[in-house]
């Protein structure tokens, strides 16, 4: 079983990029809040 990033470890699969359970577990929760508002942000340009 893979194990998920832990903070302050690089995400360095280049075959897919991650899922949102990866980048949550790598930068944290509250990290992850505004992970998800930059996410929307670009999406609307």
């Amino acid at each position: 079983m893979e194990q998920s990033p832990r903070i302050g470890d690089m995400i360095t699969e280049k075959f897919e990029p991650p899922d949102d359970n990866t980048v949550r577990d790598w930068g944290g929760p509250k990290a992850f809040v505004h992970w998800v508002e930059l996410r929307s942000w670009i999406g609307a340009y």
